[in-house]
């Protein structure tokens, strides 16, 4: 119990720190995974995000829509491998029409448990396109790392920190990097909740801060 107390007054203190500088980034999902064997599974998410006048005036868009679509293999209890794709709509304000924006991604993961302490590494390299008038344009494309450490409290719930570096093939250097916090839990054996936070430092200076809602449902 001391330790669930610790980790919430540590998540309290960052978000008045974030908060102190920036409106936050709500982003809303429910998604589910399926797994067809001990190895592979397949995942899909659908996911809102609502964007304050703050943002709006930075040139950020005020909302956004996506849907995502992917498969997990495990190569063996440490390694594992996905590849997904993901639709995403954007909207700048009440008057302008959506735009649409396909993104593919692949991942590899390694993890590794050290008692109730689990560290994730994952690589991941994804490209983004724009569609403009029915043709596809390439947006941009990333190459990203991330730090993710997960300590399991008890079978329910489950804190954890993460850094994420993004390196943009582009401009051939790190654009951005992301800094996390939250905590899983576990509702049942089908069934958990995420809630975290967390701000992005990028080139630009804009330092968007977000907070995390998600519902989760494993059949």
């Amino acid at each position: 119990m001391k330790k669930i107390f610790c980790f919430l007054i540590l998540t309290i203190a960052v978000c008045n720190s974030l908060f102190a500088q920036n409106s936050p980034i709500l982003r809303t999902s429910v998604g589910a995974e399926k797994k067809f064997t001990k190895k592979l599974s397949f995942e899909t998410k659908l996911e809102t995000r609502y964007f304050t006048t703050v943002y709006t005036d930075a040139m950020i868009f005020n909302f956004f829509r996506l849907f995502e679509l992917g498969a997990n293999y495990k190569l063996n209890k440490q390694l594992s491998a996905s590849i997904f794709y993901r639709y995403a709509l954007r909207k700048n304000n009440e008057f302008t029409d959506f735009e649409g924006r396909s993104r593919y991604f692949v991942n590899l993961a390694y993890q590794a448990k050290f008692n109730k302490i689990r560290l994730q590494n994952r690589l991941r390299y994804q490209q983004q396109y724009r569609d403009n008038d029915e043709i596809s344009e390439l947006k941009s494309s990333f190459l990203r790392y991330k730090l993710e450490n997960t300590y399991k409290i008890n079978k329910k719930i489950s804190p954890y920190l993460a850094t994420e570096f993004f390196y943009k093939m582009q401009t051939k250097r790190i654009d951005q990097l992301r800094l996390s916090t939250g905590i899983k839990y576990r509702i049942n054996k089908n069934n958990g909740l995420e809630f975290g936070v967390f701000k992005d430092y990028s080139t630009l200076g804009n330092g968007l801060f977000n907070i995390e809602m998600g519902y989760k449902f494993d059949f």
